[in-house]
């Protein structure tokens, strides 16, 4: 039976965190010459499936956590790469809330997210917001995390006055600038589209 390499959300962790441990297991994997694949948890926390989203394949279903666990314990990743007894386990099952530790020469795992193709709806959305909202225009975008559940160390280094002040020297460097706006609380995107007059979001914030 060929190895495998399995990587395991957190049923809170967010998008982010769940997008960069699939795509750099899977770099891991294919370096490392493993079968791949992941376990996506959904519910109240946390809604949407990777294939929601993205065209990719599908997740491990729920009911193989708490099995796989018992016959693969998850492996600390920071040090799995340099643990020479790990080599010919035939499963290693993983679980973090960042990018994994990738062998020297394998290319980031970024690369390959900006490969991955949108579910055709959402791929019509973000097109047809473009063309309509900045065209040829220059334009950035600004992703805010301002909910109370947001980690401690979000809410220390980047509250909102961080963000005013960064698209404040933007803007004084580029006057034309405007920007697209991903905020996870409604009061933080109607002040910053009060500061910035010109700014898009789409209809639904949080939630």
């Amino acid at each position: 039976m060929r190895r495998r390499l399995i990587v395991a959300s957190r049923p809170l962790h967010g998008l982010g965190n769940r997008v960069r441990l699939v795509l750099s297991g899977q770099a891991l994997a294919l370096a490392e010459d493993r079968e791949f694949a992941y376990y996506w948890p959904v519910g109240r926390g946390f809604g949407a499936r990777l294939t929601d989203l993205w065209e990719y394949r599908a997740s491990l279903p729920a009911a193989v956590d708490v099995p796989l666990r018992a016959v693969a314990p998850f492996r600390d990743p920071a040090t799995l790469l340099a643990d020479p007894a790990a080599k010919d386990l035939p499963i290693w099952h993983l679980r973090s809330g960042s990018a994994l530790p990738l062998p020297p020469g394998v290319g980031p795992w970024y690369e390959s997210f900006a490969d991955l193709p949108l579910r055709p709806a959402l791929a019509d959305a973000v097109r047809s917001l473009h063309a309509r909202e900045f065209g040829s225009a220059p334009y950035v975008g600004v992703m805010v995390r301002a909910h109370q559940n947001a980690h401690d160390l979000t809410k220390l280094h980047s509250p909102l006055s961080w963000y005013v002040g960064r698209m404040r020297e933007l803007v004084a460097e580029h006057v034309d600038l405007r920007f697209y706006l991903s905020c996870d609380t409604a009061e933080a995107e109607c002040e910053l589209r009060r500061l910035f007059p010109g700014s898009v979001s789409l209809p639904k914030t949080g939630g």
